[in-house]
């Protein structure tokens, strides 16, 4: 890895002094030659040409709704982030159930719902793991993204196939600059961990363009058995045929190996060292003892998406999708042979879907009426060891979105959707009414739909209810100026038979991760949160905090009672105006959460566990605690062109961690650039 990086940032510094041959007004960063003079320049020959050729963008299904929660490019890049997973914490009501290292299957939670509850789409299309219905965001190349949204939640069932209550739609960046364009962004941090993400677009002619996007992540051993190495590509080629036609191909490769340690075995240091010494070595990465030694999981995943822009009447546009995704994902155990006296390496299970499926979006703009409509079809075909059988699925889907804007400030609107999953139909509807005035937008909105199953809860737990229902309100207010940016909400979701798990706890402890039964309760969540950016003088303030309660006939915290991600920075423009600083401290406050276990074979929570007396238990005993972490955060952009970060992390070296026992990362220092140059 370490080769790896310092071949690029050769490569950076010898780009960076090639560059000072550049003019400057093409590439703002390099300097241009002081020896020509304007006199050389001769102004009745120059001649204007307009490029009537206006390349279609791909637009969100959701951009109508002026609530959703979103990031640009620059409000991300300017973010302290290691992969997309990060973002969520920026988010309203989202938070990152961070487990302490990198490559840690993290769950990232939304409106207080995480695996097999959130849909995430790339312009539009779905790509959960379709056995599992969640997705490792370390599976996403997020400097290939130009926006994020969060549909606000009573929408939240309209994305993909699952009917999930959450959707998060990734945009990519279709537009660049006639001139090749090229961006390389590096992360140093302890522990060996380095990343690196290297994107090319250049165009081949006039119609057509191709854009690569390659990166790396890795990380060595902190605690034992927590190695982690992933390989992404994602190729793009559009070809502009006319203003009327646009084609867009992508394929997507990632290849990654992740050690999943279990967290530091407590019982077993409390049986190994005297009391007074075992808190200090859960933390300890040299003496901490973990709950697994040789367990890891490896995946390999192929997306192919060909994509077809048309505008035919300038108030009909279509979007046509054919795609295909294949995923391998197999967990491994490295076993004894005390004969050969080595370790074997055995694949505990070895899951694998394939799927082929189309989308369709089409919009109506008239003068008072508006409606997206959209079609999707899927055939999966599953070769799965946690599945009794091969399986194969059909999914069908219809969906709307209608609005009235009569009066342009005031827009009302309703959608519904119809799904047919595994030959069962399921069904929703809703509406909201979003109100702008003056730079302030009110929202209101109410939904009701059913979620199906994922296929292994309908394998493996047949007796699961076919159908929950899950009803959503939301209301928030939003208002925005040059000095103040800020969002208040509130949610209310309500599940009538959320289902539990249940691990097997026959031994007293926690390393078991099999699940053998269920139950089923209705589950209230609901949350306010408060999103602001407030600009003062040369100070920058941001915050995001949320307030969550769950309410069950089992008391139990599944989310921290309150989340702050919050931030105060001096701002500034130096140097002629030519590096623009944001310096300051970052603050992370969590509240106190109740254990669980994660099982990574299936993406499956478990707040429960049975004893050999038949008694079902929580995981009260083994809860995080609440924590504090400070972090010194500094970012500087060189001429719009480079991004210099350097990050002093848990400053106050606090040890804690925010799920048990998965200690969070120590005080360390990382440092890196997210680099634009034009070739």
């Amino acid at each position: 890895m370490y080769k790896i990086l310092v071949l690029f940032f050769i490569l950076l510094q010898v780009a960076s002094v090639k560059g000072s041959d550049f003019p400057s007004t093409l590439y703002g960063f390099f300097q241009s030659d002081s020896i020509k003079t304007t006199a050389e320049i001769d102004t009745n020959k120059i001649k204007i040409i307009v490029d009537t050729l206006k390349p279609l963008s791909v637009s969100s299904f959701n951009k109508s709704s002026e609530f959703s929660s979103t990031k640009n490019r620059k409000e991300i890049e300017l973010l302290d982030y290691r992969y997309s997973g990060d973002v969520v914490n920026s988010l309203p009501f989202g938070f990152l159930q961070d487990l302490g290292s990198l490559g840690k299957p993290n769950e990232a939670t939304l409106y207080g719902y995480g695996f097999n509850n959130v849909s995430y789409l790339i312009n539009g299309n779905l790509i959960n793991n379709r056995t599992q219905n969640s997705f490792n965001l370390y599976n996403l190349q997020l400097e290939s993204i130009d926006s994020v949204e969060v549909y606000p939640l009573p929408r939240g069932f309209l994305g993909g196939s699952f009917l999930n209550p959450v959707t998060v739609n990734f945009i990519t960046k279709n537009n660049y600059p006639a001139k090749p364009y090229t961006k390389i962004r590096f992360s140093q941090a302890s522990n060996e961990e380095g990343i690196i993400d290297f994107l090319f677009h250049t165009y081949i002619n006039k119609k057509t363009d191709v854009k690569i996007n390659i990166s790396n992540y890795s990380i060595s051993d902190g605690f034992y058995n927590t190695e982690y190495g992933n390989w992404q590509a994602f190729v793009s080629a559009k070809y502009s045929m006319s203003n009327i036609f646009n084609f867009m191909f992508d394929y997507n490769y990632s290849r990654a190996q992740t050690r999943l340690n279990g967290g530091v075995d407590l019982e077993s240091l409390e049986s190994t060292y005297y009391s007074e010494f075992v808190k200090t070595n859960m933390f300890d990465q040299l003496a901490a003892i973990v709950n697994y030694e040789d367990r890891y999981q490896k995946e390999i995943g192929h997306r192919f998406n060909f994509k077809v822009l048309a505008t035919v009447l300038k108030s009909l546009p279509t979007t046509l999708d054919f795609y295909y995704q294949n995923n391998t994902q197999s967990f491994h155990d490295l076993v004894n042979d005390y004969n050969n006296y080595q370790k074997i390496d055995t694949t505990i299970q070895k899951n694998k879907y394939n799927l082929v499926g189309i989308n369709i979006n089409q919009k109506f703009n008239f003068p008072y009426f508006e409606s997206d409509f959209g079609f999707n079809m899927e055939r999966l075909s599953f070769n799965s060891d946690m599945l009794s059988n091969s399986r194969k699925i059909n999914s069908i889907s219809f969906l709307g979105i209608n609005r009235l804007i009569i009066i342009p400030n005031i827009v009302p609107s309703v959608y519904y959707k119809i799904s047919n999953y595994d030959n069962n139909t399921y069904n929703g509807f809703g509406g909201d009414v979003n109100i702008n005035f003056a730079g302030l937008n009110l929202y209101g909105g109410a939904s009701t739909f059913q979620k199906p199953l994922n296929p292994i809860e309908s394998d493996n737990y047949v007796q699961l209810p076919d159908i929950q229902t899950i009803n959503n309100i939301e209301v928030g207010i939003k208002y925005k100026s040059e000095v103040f940016n800020g969002s208040l909400g509130y949610f209310l979701s309500n599940n009538n038979k959320t289902p539990y798990y249940v691990v097997d706890k026959t031994i007293d402890s926690i390393k078991t991760e099999n699940f053998i039964s269920y139950f089923t309760k209705e589950t209230k969540t609901q949350g306010i949160n408060l999103n602001f950016s407030l600009k003062y003088w040369k100070l920058l303030i941001t915050n995001n905090s949320s307030l969550f309660y769950t309410k069950t006939n089992i008391k139990t915290k599944f989310m921290p009672e309150y989340t702050a991600y919050s931030g105060i920075y001096y701002i500034d423009t130096l140097f002629n105006r030519n590096l623009k600083l944001k310096a300051g401290v970052n603050f992370r406050i969590v509240g106190k959460q109740d254990g669980r276990i994660y099982n990574y074979n299936n993406n499956m929570t478990s707040f429960y566990y049975q004893l050999s007396t038949g008694e079902v238990e929580t995981y009260k005993s083994v809860y995080a605690k609440s924590s504090f972490q400070m972090d010194i955060f500094v970012a500087a952009r060189i001429q719009d062109a480079a991004i210099l970060y350097f990050v002093f992390e848990n400053l106050l070296n606090e040890e804690n961690y925010y799920i048990t026992y998965y200690p969070k990362q120590s005080r360390g220092i990382r440092f890196g650039f997210n680099w634009e140059l034009f070739n």
